[in-house]
């Protein structure tokens, strides 16, 4: 009866260090993205009548104050490191993540600094970043 508490205590524990340590990496995320300065985060959007990436990052204050952000980690690339493992892809132009959003949101959807290790997607629709979370976030246990 006790080495059976000790295990359920113990699983319990590491379920909690893990949660800890999520929510840790995703505050230290939201703090370098914090701690640049305006002119150096980017905010894009594609025209859907050409097809052309624009560059609005006048609108960066209103997309922070309301829309719903994703943030990618560092090796965001991949879900090959989630759970359940997945093949390796590659993705770093942004390419699949476009064509999904351009296809599927509902709503207006924006890209924070498509070019650096963790870009950030902005959603008007919450359900639009849930559903894209859910599909790309290379963690999908979380």
């Amino acid at each position: 009866m006790l080495m059976g508490t000790f295990w359920v205590l113990t699983a319990l524990g590491g379920l909690v260090w893990l949660a800890v340590r999520l929510t840790r990496r995703q505050i230290a995320l939201s703090a370098m993205t914090d701690a640049l300065s305006p002119a150096e985060r980017n905010l894009v959007t594609v025209d859907s009548a050409t097809g052309k990436v624009l560059d609005v990052s006048s609108e960066l204050g209103e997309v922070e104050t309301g829309w719903h952000p994703v943030r990618f980690p560092e090796g965001w690339e991949s879900r090959g490191s989630g759970f359940p493992p997945e093949r390796v892809n590659f993705d770093r132009t942004l390419g699949g993540r476009r064509t999904w959003c351009e296809t599927r949101c509902r709503d207006v959807w924006r890209v924070e600094r498509p070019e650096s290790r963790s870009p950030i997607f902005w959603f008007k629709d919450r359900r639009d970043a849930v559903e894209f979370s859910l599909h790309w976030f290379p963690f999908k246990c979380s």
